[in-house]
């Protein structure tokens, strides 16, 4: 069972600051799938999202799962479309979701161009040329990234350090 009331000390994340990639991404997975609640017994939670509507559909799902039920499943379904399997329609839901968050047109990211990895960080100007809340697509990437991390799912989204 995890224990979310537990989290993994300061302390034990430093010790693996002179490890080498392969034990961090060991370590990071095994950390993981401890937090994991098995589907089918402890919950999960529904997202349905309409394909001409993802970005939309899935912030607003994603941002009113509550705090305490964020670590439960997430359990994603296309709207009006055969469902092909939870893993199916994760994979394909992370993929489309964080291409449409990271689209230059939404003015939420911008390429950092001294980054010769060509990766992204927010866009400065994102709140104020188009005048909405960009704060909650911003938690909602949080949330994204995170349950990506969770579920083992590689999302096309590099951040400059």
């Amino acid at each position: 069972d995890s224990d979310l009331s537990s989290p993994i000390a300061l302390t034990e994340i430093c010790s693996t600051g002179d490890k080498d990639y392969q034990f961090k991404k060991n370590w990071l997975r095994e950390k993981c799938n401890a937090l994991k609640l098995d589907f089918a017994t402890q919950g999960h939670i529904l997202i349905n999202v309409r394909r001409d509507h993802i970005l939309e559909d899935s912030v607003d799902a994603v941002l009113s799962i509550p705090r305490r039920d964020i670590h439960l499943s997430w359990c994603v379904a296309f709207i009006n479309e055969d469902f092909r399997g939870w893993d199916v329609n994760a994979k394909e839901w992370f993929e489309l979701v964080v291409r449409e968050v990271c689209n230059p047109l939404n003015g939420l990211w911008q390429t950092n161009e001294n980054d010769r990895n060509k990766g992204i960080q927010i866009n400065p100007w994102s709140g104020i040329v188009f005048e909405r809340d960009d704060n909650r697509y911003f938690r909602f990437m949080g949330r994204v990234v995170g349950r990506a991390l969770l579920d083992g799912y590689i999302i096309p989204f590099h951040m400059t350090p």
